[in-house]
């Protein structure tokens, strides 16, 4: 091989590494703290509707119950990657306490995601009172996140 074309595929090479290593560093963008607090609105969302089809709010929709118990699913395999040491800054209302109790806290996102495909599963059958329980134990779930990771809010309002 001619030395010229061992240089460029070594130039190439270590210009992709340095973008992914730049791409994965350990300082967040703020971009990274709308995208979580996104993330969790839409969480927030997802558990309102359910909270008003279980509490008898709105009318029970098995199909309703189950698509939104999918989308919480879907978005709790992701929450630990949202959380990046040092994302602290504002607008973000995350505690230290997530890294300090890491192996908590991803505990916590995969009881989420188990308990949402649970959710899902006996929405899917039509199963009113096992999705009463199944979301009120989603519910202690956030509630147990919330109290060891999230600072109070004056309002209570989820970010």
């Amino acid at each position: 091989m001619p030395r010229s074309y061992i240089q460029h595929a070594l130039i190439v090479t270590l210009s992709t590494l340095a973008v992914n290593v730049m791409a994965t560093s350990e300082t967040p963008q703020p971009a990274l703290v709308e995208q979580r607090i996104e993330a969790m609105k839409e969480l927030k969302t997802q558990m309102k509707l359910i909270a008003d089809m279980v509490r008898g709010r709105t009318e029970f929709t098995a199909l309703a119950i189950q698509q939104a118990a999918t989308e919480i699913a879907a978005h709790a395999p992701e929450i630990s990657g949202l959380f990046p040491e040092g994302s602290l800054h504002s607008p973000s209302n995350a505690l230290p306490a997530i890294w300090e109790q890491k192996a908590k806290f991803d505990r916590l996102a995969t009881d989420l995601e188990t308990n949402a495909v649970r959710l899902a599963n006996n929405a899917a059958r039509q199963s009113q009172n096992d999705s009463k329980k199944d979301f009120r134990q989603i519910g202690r779930v956030c509630a147990a996140c919330h109290k060891h990771f999230r600072q109070k809010q004056k309002d209570d309002g989820e970010d």
